[in-house]
């Protein structure tokens, strides 16, 4: 059995920029997204199934956090999977989907990924365009790490 993902906006967003978004479902047959994030996003492709969040309860909890909404129901909807995997980025987002349990990868992980399934030729280009010309936080950590596990260090 595949492992269900689920998406927060700031991959879509991030592939979407570099023309990468593609390459999400070439790597995770089922991706969700709660509504919260398709309205961040602003639209919903043919391949991103749209669902609802229940626990509103848990979502206000997590924006008491200083989350977003479409982060808060991102970690919401992942916890009612069996083994899902959580795409996400920023750092406060991270850290409560790992508290809560979830496994998680963010857009260089998506990147590395696909590099390593040769859809894509190098991470690092991507990264410095994603970096230089798009605003995208990503710790230089994150980032050495991520050029290291590409094969690209």
């Amino acid at each position: 059995m595949s492992r269900l993902v689920v998406t927060d906006t700031s991959c879509l967003i991030a592939l979407d920029r570099v023309r990468l978004v593609g390459l999400l479902p070439q790597l995770y047959p089922q991706i969700s997204a709660p509504r919260a994030v398709i309205a961040e996003y602003g639209h919903c492709p043919a391949w991103l199934r749209e669902v609802p969040v229940q626990d509103r309860s848990a979502v206000r909890a997590l924006l008491a956090r200083n989350l977003d909404l479409g982060e808060s129901e991102a970690i919401v909807y992942a916890l009612t999977l069996p083994d899902a995997l959580l795409l996400i980025d920023e750092a406060r987002g991270r850290r409560a989907a790992e508290q809560a349990g979830l496994k998680i990868v963010g857009t260089a992980g998506v990147l590395i990924s696909a590099k390593a399934m040769r859809l894509i030729p190098a991470v690092k280009p991507v990264l410095d365009t994603l970096l230089q010309d798009h605003d995208f936080r990503l710790s230089g950590a994150i980032y050495r790490a991520a050029l290291r596990a590409s094969g690209e260090a």
